[in-house]
C-alpha cells in the first residue's frame, strides 16, 4: 500500500518557500537595475574582437567631431577674430571693464583681420553690461551675509551652513548649482576658502568679527564706477559703526572681554581693504575725472596733501607735480589762485607759490598733449609775461633774465608797456632787438612792432 503523503507539511514548506521567493524579488530587481545602469550597451552578442592599428585610427576623433565641440571663444570667433585675438579680449574683460590701451589694441587687431568694428563693439558693450549686472549686487550681498551671519551669533536665527553660503556674495562664488531639493547641493557652490571659514564661523558663532574679517581680507570688489563708489560709502560706514561700538563699550562687555577675549578689531581690515581698492582703482581710473572725483572723499589726494603746508617756502617749492590729470588740474587751480592772491594782497609764500604754478605749467605739457582739459586748465592759468613784467618791475634780478616772449601778442604787449616806462628804458631796448631777430621772418609782423622801437636822443 502506498504511503499517503503529508499534503499540509508539504503546503507549509511550499508556501514558506513561495513566500522567501516573493518577499526576495524587491532586492533583485534593484540589484539586477543597478547592474543593467552601470553596464555598458552592447550592440550584438559576437564574441569581442580586438581592434587592428588602422580601425584604432580610423576610430579617432574626425575633423567633424572637433567642430562639433564649441569654442571657448566662439562668440567672437563667430565675427571673423582670431583666437589670439579672442583670448586678449577674454582677458581684457576679465576685470569687467576696457580700458583705453586695452580697447585700441583689440580694434587694430580686429581691424587687421578685416572684422566689422559695429559688431565687436557691440558685443564686447553686451559683455560688460552682463558683466555689471552680475557684479553690481557685490556690495549689497556682501551687506546681506554680515547681517545674516550677525543673526546668526546672537541666535535669532538658527546657525546654518548652507543658508549663509547661499548668502555669499556671487563675486566669490564658482557659479550656482542645478535646483535640487537636496539642501546638501542646493544654492551657491563657493570656493574652498569661503567653505572653511563658515564652517569655522558655525562651529563658533562667537567668532562673528574674525570671521568678517576673513570674508573682508578675501572679496575681490568688482572694478566697475558705480560698485567702488558703493563699497567705499559702505565701508566707510562699517568703520563708523566699529569706532562708535568699541567707544561706547559697557562695564558688563568690558568685564565680558576680559574673561573671554577680545573681539578683532574690524577698522584696520576695513582699512587695508579700502586701500588695496583705492590702489586698483587709480591704477585704472587715474585719468578719469568723474571717477576720482566720485572718490575724492575717501582719498589723501595731492591737494589735501598740499593744503596741509604751513609757512613753509622750501615745502611749497619741492612740491611733487602730480602725474594723474584730475589731480593736477586741482593742484594747478589752487596754486594759481594763491599765487594771485599773494600778488595783490601780498604774503610771504607769494613767490613760492608763483615758481611752483610755473613747475607745474612746464611740466605738465606732457599731460597736455594728451588731455584737451589739461591744455585748457594750462591755458586758464597761465601767467602771462606782461604780468609777471608788472609784477616785478623793480626786481633787478628778474628784469635780467626776462625775455621777449615767443608769442607774437605776448610780445607786443610787453614791448609796448617797457616802452611806456622810463626805467625799464635799457630792458627795453634789449626786449626790442630780441624781437627783431625772432620776428624778422615774418615782415608783417614785425611791421607792427616798430611802433615800439627806441627812441634815440633827439626822440627818433
Amino acid at each position: 500500500m502506498a504511503k499517503k503523503k503529508n499534503t499540509s507539511a508539504d503546503d507549509d514548506l511550499g508556501s514558506l518557500f513561495l513566500r522567501k521567493v516573493i518577499d526576495s524579488v524587491p532586492t533583485i530587481i534593484d540589484t539586477v537595475g543597478k547592474v543593467v545602469a552601470n553596464a555598458k550597451p552592447v550592440e550584438n552578442s559576437k564574441p569581442a574582437v580586438v581592434p587592428s592599428k588602422s580601425e584604432k585610427l580610423s576610430e579617432a576623433p574626425t575633423a567633424n567631431h572637433k567642430a562639433s565641440v564649441k569654442s571657448p571663444y566662439a562668440i567672437w570667433e563667430g565675427i571673423g577674430c582670431s583666437t589670439k585675438t579672442a583670448m586678449f579680449i577674454e582677458m581684457s574683460l576679465v576685470d569687467g571693464f576696457i580700458d583705453a590701451q586695452e580697447r585700441a589694441l583689440i580694434t587694430k587687431k580686429a581691424s587687421e583681420e578685416g572684422v566689422d568694428m559695429q559688431e565687436l563693439d557691440f558685443l564686447i558693450a553686451k559683455k560688460l553690461e552682463a558683466n555689471e549686472l552680475i557684479n553690481k549686487n557685490a556690495v549689497k550681498e556682501l551687506s546681506n551675509l554680515f547681517r545674516e551671519a550677525t543673526k546668526m551669533a546672537e541666535k535669532e536665527i538658527k546657525a546654518d551652513s548652507n543658508a549663509l553660503a547661499s548668502a555669499v556674495p556671487q563675486v566669490m562664488s564658482l557659479g550656482k548649482v542645478a535646483s535640487t531639493s537636496h539642501p546638501a547641493v542646493a544654492g551657491v557652490m563657493v570656493a574652498g576658502e569661503v567653505v572653511s571659514t563658515i564652517g569655522n564661523f558655525i562651529k563658533e558663532p562667537s567668532k562673528l568679527n574674525e570671521f568678517k574679517a576673513e570674508i573682508i581680507r578675501m572679496i575681490q570688489i568688482p572694478m566697475l564706477p558705480s560698485v567702488i563708489v558703493e563699497f567705499f560709502d559702505y565701508a566707510n560706514s562699517q568703520i563708523i559703526q566699529e569706532k562708535q561700538k568699541n567707544e561706547g563699550k559697557g562695564y558688563f562687555e568690558i568685564c565680558s572681554e576680559a574673561l573671554f577675549g577680545k573681539q578683532l578689531d574690524l577698522v584696520p581690515i576695513w582699512n587695508n581693504k579700502m586701500t588695496q581698492v583705492m590702489t586698483k582703482t587709480v591704477q585704472q581710473f587715474g585719468h578719469d575725472e568723474k571717477v576720482m572725483d566720485s572718490i575724492k572723499p575717501y582719498r589723501i589726494t595731492p591737494l589735501k596733501k598740499f593744503m596741509e603746508i604751513k609757512d613753509n617756502n622750501d615745502a611749497v617749492l619741492t612740491f611733487p607735480v602730480p602725474t594723474l590729470a584730475p589731480d593736477f588740474i586741482d593742484l594747478l587751480r589752487y596754486v594759481f589762485k594763491l599765487s594771485q592772491d599773494a600778488r595783490f594782497k601780498g604774503g610771504a609764500l607769494g613767490d613760492a607759490y608763483y615758481h611752483l604754478c610755473q613747475k607745474m605749467i612746464n611740466d605738465g605739457k606732457h599731460l597736455a598733449n594728451i588731455f584737451p582739459k589739461v591744455a585748457s586748465v594750462i591755458q586758464e592759468c597761465r601767467l602771462s609775461p606782461l604780468s609777471e613784467l608788472k609784477a616785478n618791475i623793480d626786481n633787478r634780478d628778474f628784469l635780467i633774465m626776462f625775455n621777449i616772449p615767443a608769442d607774437f601778442n605776448d610780445a607786443k604787449e610787453v614791448l609796448q608797456y617797457s616802452s611806456s616806462k622810463p626805467q625799464l628804458k635799457e630792458v627795453h631796448k634789449r626786449l626790442y632787438k630780441q624781437a627783431e631777430q625772432k620776428f624778422k621772418e615774418t615782415p608783417d609782423l614785425f611791421e607792427q612792432l616798430k611802433q615800439f622801437k627806441p627812441k634815440g636822443i633827439f626822440g627818433f
